[in-house]
């Protein structure tokens, strides 16, 4: 029998019929075997999503369906005994609705319900897609649950449900002349409970009614937040929606006057390195109100030749970057390479991030899609500024709104690359979306002799000013503290010293900038 494992020591996979068929499903075996390199004989625990611990030993590595013996089951506790169901109007921004579905995973709840009202900005949302994150979720929070999620369902038609016995059900919504009372107050505990929260411009008085009606449902405060509270000066409501404590899409990276910046080192070297880079950046870009998400590939993938550093080890530098978000509050991008990395990365970071050679690969775009995580697509260096549209579409098309592009240079000739400039408004013009430029890989000279590449750093200042000059909604540049000794591309990094007195003069000039419009 398998010695009983710590919960962090180990990933979790997902298998809702092991015990009928002890086989991982293609996605989760193509995980185990391609990207972690389980092999027969290795431990692995699974969660069926019903509360079901599986200890299990790989006994085939295929990567279309890997064969398990089940060693032992455990039923793990559920986190509340109530059945608790959270009825929700999706927000405007999904990311913020698949935040909620994250935490509400974590916390335990048992149904969720989009809901589809008068005033819902949303009118529909996957099922489909919020499932992946929940599934994605309940692995990550080591929980053994599942919610059933909904497909979006009328307001009339989910108060219409008969409530079950004993049930409580509490709305979140605007009354200035109805008493409020605290949700803990009013809850009995022990009683199942549904929840409803109403969309930005909250349920209109016909919905209220309609509850309170049905069901009792009262106005409710939650101690210390409100759903809903109304600006007193204009009479309109003001809705305090889900959102993450940091900016993890660009959405909310390109929402301010300023440029965002993404930066890191090339690649994860270490852990003391990787901590000291984003501690350095992120406070510099706090004093400077720039918005921030840190970068650092946990492998590379494309080396000119064979005995290239490529990483420390993907699990491991994957742990790196989930504990530098952790710690100081900000996204972090990784870049991919295969359709299978991108369930395995996405479990660890905020952004997937597509290398320009493969900004083509459907199946690659696709897969970072369905993670559920923001996607920067890098424009390859041999296509024009508006056929990023095309790669923009694929990854809209797998359900991910959170998409940007970055500018990386075009090939001149075989050792060089240019940036022409026009393409950023381009760009914006043909992707509706933010647009990046990569002013450190802009700067590459390719197919060198040696098989390394070259660079050139003198000019990252010139390509970043003029990023914010054309508008550019951000900047991408990699640093290091020793550029001359670092692991990958330190021949056009920018060394870290220097990144501040940079990054002070393009603030100032994207003040400037903003006076024109």
């Amino acid at each position: 029998m398998l010695a009983k494992l710590k919960f962090n020591d180990m990933i979790r996979f997902y298998a809702p019929d092991i015990e009928q068929k002890p086989q991982l499903p293609a996605d989760e075996s193509a995980h185990a075997v391609r990207v972690l390199r389980r092999k027969p004989g290795d431990e692995l625990e699974v969660v069926d999503g019903r509360g079901n611990l599986y200890r299990c030993r790989l006994v085939t590595d295929d990567h279309r369906g890997a064969v398990v013996e089940i060693v032992e089951k455990e039923a793990l506790p559920k986190v509340w005994t109530p059945y608790i169901t959270i009825a929700v109007a999706p927000t405007k921004h999904a990311d913020r609705m698949e935040w909620l579905v994250e935490k509400l995973v974590e916390i335990g709840v048992d149904r969720i319900v989009p809901l589809r009202c008068r005033r819902s900005e949303r009118k529909e949302i996957k099922p489909e897609r919020l499932e992946r994150i929940a599934v994605s979720a309940m692995k990550q929070s080591l929980k053994a649950i599942l919610p059933r999620i909904d497909a979006t369902t009328p307001l009339k038609d989910f108060l219409a449900e008969a409530p079950t016995e004993g049930q409580q059900r509490f709305a979140g919504y605007c009354d200035a002349d109805t008493p409020r009372r605290l949700l803990a107050q009013a809850y009995k505990p022990g009683s199942d409970v549904n929840i409803l929260i109403g969309p930005e411009g909250d349920f209109d008085p016909e919905e209220i009614a309609a509850a309170s009606h049905s069901c009792g449902i009262y106005p409710r405060d939650n101690g210390r937040q409100q759903i809903t509270n109304r600006n007193s000066s204009s009479g309109r409501l003001r809705h305090h929606t889900y959102c993450k404590p940091m900016s993890t899409t660009f959405n909310q990276l390109s929402s301010g006057s300023n440029f965002f910046l993404i930066a890191g080192p090339c690649v994860i070297e270490g852990e003391e390195m990787a901590y000291n880079i984003c501690d350095t950046i992120s406070s510099i870009c706090r004093r400077l109100d720039i918005p921030y998400a840190f970068k650092g590939s946990y492998r590379k993938a494309n080396r000119s030749r064979l005995d290239s550093f490529t990483g420390i080890g993907d699990l491991e530098a994957l742990k790196i970057l989930h504990g530098v978000g952790e710690r100081y509050g900000v996204p972090v991008v990784t870049d991919i390479h295969t359709a299978q990395e991108a369930s395995m990365a996405a479990d660890f970071v905020d952004i997937l991030q597509i290398p320009a050679f493969l900004c083509r690969q459907t199946d690659l775009l696709l897969a970072a899609a369905h993670t559920g995580k923001a996607v920067n697509v890098k424009k390859g260096q041999f296509l024009s500024p508006e056929s990023m549209r095309f790669a923009v579409e694929k990854v809209r098309s797998g359900g991910c709104d959170d998409v940007a592009v970055t500018e990386r240079g075009t090939t001149f000739g075989y050792g060089d690359l240019i940036v022409d400039f026009r393409g950023v408004p381009r760009m914006q013009q043909a992707c509706q979306c933010p647009v990046i430029v990569d002013c450190t890989h802009s700067l590459q000279q390719p197919n060198t002799a040696g098989g390394v590449t070259g660079g050139c750093p003198e000019m990252i200042e010139t390509i970043a000013r003029a990023a914010i000059a054309t508008g550019a909604d951000g900047i991408f540049i990699e640093t290091h503290p020793d550029p001359a000794n670092a692991k990958s591309d330190g021949a056009n990094m920018l060394r870290l010293d220097l990144l501040e007195p940079l990054l002070k003069r393009l603030t100032a000039l994207r003040s400037t900038i903003n006076t024109f419009e």
